[in-house]
């Protein structure tokens, strides 16, 4: 019966580290540049109020572009991801 809850649940989502935007955004960014992104991604989803010029800000909103990450969602949702729950087994799935 609890089977039938399965499919419409998110448990069978994928699971994404959460390193792995670092990850991903090292390969494009520097330490600094990925340091100064997650935090303002973070910041804005919160509602962090942030004092920093239009310039540095413009700067930072490139930079998540071109590390092909966005502010609409979640970090713990973007990136590659690693496996999936499997609730029948009750163990992870992994993702090659």
């Amino acid at each position: 019966m609890a089977l039938g809850y399965w499919d419409n649940s998110n448990y069978g989502s994928p699971l994404i580290w959460a390193g792995q935007p670092a990850l991903e955004m090292d390969t494009v960014l520097n330490f600094t540049e990925t340091a100064e992104v997650i935090q303002y991604i973070n910041n804005q989803q919160l509602g962090v109020p942030m004092d920093i010029p239009k310039k540095e800000k413009k700067r930072i909103e490139g930079l998540i572009k071109k590390s092909g990450f966005s502010m609409k969602k979640p970090l713990n949702q973007q990136g590659l991801p690693f496996g999936s729950l499997d609730f029948k087994s009750g163990g992870l799935n992994l993702i090659p």
